[in-house]
């Protein structure tokens, strides 16, 4: 986490971590991380706002949820079953931020993220998973890679760099496609038809540009 942060400065970004730790289990991160980022690093506390060039780490005992710009900090009850606080944090964060949310799954055992994942990335967010030769734990990585629901599977530098790309990209800039892009979208339809019978006219027009452009961001094309 600490290279990934290294490395990654996206202008107008925060970052949240969410990590696993025991109810009673302190943490030295908050400090570690504001040694090695240049963006500012604090502990959650409930009901704070996001600032962008933030960092943002879980304390204990506390699920995270997204509300606006706000972040809720959820204690599990007494006896309850433990919940997966990165799949929790990150189907929020698809409700919340939808195409302008990006998900990393990093080192950790188990499957926690794999289907927070897949939110983000239904909700047309962009996914990675730390390459499982590169983590010390490799579970949670793997499981992520083999589901699908990862977009990219890369080093934690290889992140860092990816984010920064992607970010710059006119799949997150604008809210809405260029018209040519529209025109295009319209000649792609006309071919798909008549050469696989594929009738994209059942579909949404802006379900199919953010498809088309959410992919075109994954495979590294700015014009379509």
């Amino acid at each position: 986490m600490s290279s990934l942060l290294r490395r990654t400065t996206v202008d107008g970004a925060a970052f949240v971590v969410v990590q696993h730790l025991a109810p009673n289990q302190s943490s030295m991160l908050t400090e570690l991380l504001g040694r090695a980022s240049i963006l500012a690093v604090e502990t959650v506390e409930d009901g704070v706002v996001i600032k962008a060039n933030h960092v943002y780490v879980t304390p204990p005992n506390a699920v995270l949820a997204l509300e606006g710009e706000t972040i809720r900090l959820i204690t599990p009850s007494l006896g309850a079953r433990p919940e997966m606080p990165i799949d929790a944090f990150f189907r929020s964060l698809a409700d919340n931020r939808g195409i302008k949310a990006m998900g990393v799954v990093m080192s950790g055992t188990g499957t926690d993220g794999t289907f927070g994942l897949g939110a983000i990335k239904a909700a047309g967010g962009i996914t990675f998973a730390q390459e499982p030769s590169s983590a010390k734990f490799d579970g949670m990585p793997r499981s992520a890679q083999d589901s699908g629901s990862a977009d990219f599977c890369l080093t934690p530098e290889a992140i860092a760099d990816e984010i920064l790309r992607v970010s710059t990209h006119p799949y997150l800039q604008q809210a809405t496609a260029l018209p040519e892009f529209q025109e295009n979208v319209g000649r792609l339809a006309v071919l798909l038809k008549a050469a696989f019978g594929i009738d994209l006219s059942h579909y949404k027009p802006k379900t199919i540009e953010r498809r088309i452009q959410r992919r075109m961001a994954v495979h590294r094309l700015e014009r379509i």
